[in-house]
């Protein structure tokens, strides 16, 4: 994953920012350039579940490849079960690890979602106090 770097550091910069932050242009830059890492992020992810499905495809594979070949030596259904159960056991492992790789990267992918809404609420906010300014300004003069 080489873009969460890059999301890290651009929320790193915006929770640092003081609460009268007033620069629109610095933050439409900055929510731009968030969109589009965000836009990277998810392509990411999407290789994240592939390789989550795809480890949970081998080790259903292996699974019934070991079952049945437990079957045809002589077992019966529930020790062949078992001894596949056994043998897969490295796959179930590259499953959850792939599984939680996946769901912790969504989970981020979320969370950097809810600051770039933010950054577009602030945004909105600033934009209004600036009209709301040149308004009274002009009625004044």
């Amino acid at each position: 994953m080489e873009t969460l770097p890059q999301i890290e550091k651009v929320i790193a910069w915006y929770k640092s920012v003081k609460s009268d932050f007033n620069d629109v242009d610095t933050l439409l830059r900055t929510q731009r350039h968030l969109a589009g890492l965000l836009w990277d992020f998810a392509g990411e992810i999407g290789g994240l579940y592939k390789q989550k499905n795809r480890c949970e495809f081998q080790r259903k594979a292996e699974f019934e490849r070991e079952r049945q070949a437990a079957m045809k030596a002589g077992d019966t259904a529930a020790k062949a079960e078992i001894e596949a159960r056994v043998k897969v056991e490295p796959l179930i492992e590259s499953e959850l690890s792939a599984d939680a790789e996946y769901r912790a990267a969504w989970i981020l992918y979320e969370a950097a979602q809810g600051v770039l809404s933010a950054m577009v609420q602030h945004i909105s906010h600033l934009k209004a106090e600036k009209r709301a300014e040149a308004a009274g300004q002009g009625s004044q003069g």
